[in-house]
């Protein structure tokens, strides 16, 4: 295990490389002037040219990728051209906020849409089946950013059951979780329906009704075991996703 654990990781080495390389080679060219951006569009030319030489925008694209990749291996990320903040610091100061946020989308989720989904594979073509997936469809067809400037409108400012803004208490998670939520506790129920169906239909859940096994141990037993297998995929996709 350890030895297959130490190849994925040495395999993740030229994966990154390429990767970064990439992005940074593309951003190279992308138009617009750094040094321009920092000190304004009233800077003069000498100004400019002093602010890329200071920089080291001058140097050839390679080098610049590796001082930046020797910084990256120390922890130093670098100067942020936008605002002057340390980059690391600024990165670690929205960890907090963004780990609760994905945790609770991502509970929300998986308590609800699981449920949701299995409650639809065995009530199919039964209205509890269609109204799953009319709401389904509904939050997928959705655009995240159109439902929660929604949600922020009416929970937020004409109920006033939730903050507008902030991140002070849990209260104000739950509009921006379940805004994060709405598209994948969609996909996640018609998943999580489809894979039901699918196992319901083998033959050893046949052979398990033809023994006079209740409906229920079936479901619990022998039908939800299985079709989890694809719906824990999927969640591991949505937690890369968040």
């Amino acid at each position: 295990m350890a030895k297959y654990i130490l190849k994925r990781i040495l395999m993740l080495i030229p994966v990154v490389i390429g990767i970064t390389l990439f992005i940074f080679v593309i951003m190279s060219l992308a138009p617009g002037d750094p040094a321009t951006l920092i000190l304004g569009a009233d800077a003069t030319y000498e100004e400019i040219l002093a602010k890329r030489m200071e920089l080291g925008l001058n140097d050839p694209v390679l080098i610049r990728y590796l001082k930046y990749m020797v910084g990256v291996i120390q922890g130093d990320f670098g100067i942020s051209w936008y605002n002057g903040y340390n980059v690391m610091s600024e990165f670690l100061s929205r960890i907090p906020n963004t780990l609760i946020l994905g945790l609770l989308s991502n509970a929300i989720v998986i308590m609800v849409g699981i449920p949701l989904g299995v409650i639809a594979a065995v009530k199919q073509n039964g209205v509890i089946d269609y109204c799953t997936l009319i709401l389904a469809m509904l939050f997928s067809s959705m655009p995240a950013f159109w439902f929660g400037l929604m949600a922020q409108i009416y929970f937020c400012l004409n109920l006033g059951w939730f903050p507008a803004t902030g991140a002070d208490s849990l209260k104000n998670f739950v509009l921006p979780a379940v805004t994060l939520a709405s598209a994948s506790l969609a996909g996640q129920v018609r998943l999580t329906r489809t894979s039901m169906l699918e196992v319901n239909k083998l033959d050893y859940v046949r052979t398990a009704r033809s023994k006079g096994c209740s409906e229920s141990r079936i479901i619990l037993k022998h039908v939800l075991r299985n079709g989890l297998l694809p719906v824990v995929t999927g969640i591991g996709g949505h937690i890369a996703t968040i």
